[in-house]
């Protein structure tokens, strides 16, 4: 079965299980508008209400992230991201219909946890498992330059959108030095 509540400093908490609200967190968690404490505040709000104690954050939170990550105390670190929740919305949306013959507009209480799960089964036919495949193929295997070409131009195509790091002041002075001493003007 999977978690409906969570333990924060002896005190049990109802857990917001909806996949939805998941989401919501993790949208928290990249706004680069928030503090970091915000982030916190936010994501144990919307996971178990407004009435945990400020003093219980830290641990709420550390407690909210392995729920996050569907039980694991941990990030897999060394595998591949292919696939990003909100970039691949519709994809998701359309494999889990074409492989549950769910509707994620008519299902509104699914466990964040079943809904992970439902995307880990998904089979090879679907259409999000058939772009994750594009987006890992070792263009290696192929020798033909024309496929070779033709799967690269598709990995382009689906490639997730990466988030662009903005670059300290240090690399910023770094780059203007290089363009000073090679003589090279910048692009």
């Amino acid at each position: 079965m999977y978690p409906t509540q969570m333990e924060v400093n002896g005190v049990i908490y109802d857990i917001d299980t909806n996949y939805k609200t998941a989401l919501q967190c993790f949208q928290a968690i990249n706004d680069k508008e928030l503090e970091e404490h915000e982030r916190a505040i936010v994501v144990v709000a919307l996971l178990l209400g407004y009435d945990v104690p400020l003093e219980d954050t830290q641990e709420a939170l550390e407690k909210c992230a392995i729920y996050l990550r569907c039980g694991k105390t941990k990030n897999p670190s060394n595998k591949e991201i292919d696939m990003d929740y909100f970039q691949d919305e519709a994809k998701i949306r359309t494999s889990i219909r074409q492989c549950y013959h769910l509707n994620l507009n008519i299902e509104k209480d699914i466990h964040w946890w079943e809904y992970n799960e439902l995307i880990e089964g998904l089979t090879e036919e679907t259409l999000l498992n058939k772009v994750r495949e594009i987006r890992t193929y070792d263009l290696s295997k192929e020798k033909d330059p024309k496929i070779r070409k033709q799967i690269q131009d598709a990995k382009d195509f689906y490639a997730l959108e990466k988030e662009e790091v903005p670059m300290t002041e240090e690399e910023k002075k770094n780059i203007e030095q290089f363009y000073k001493l090679t003589g090279y003007k910048e692009v």
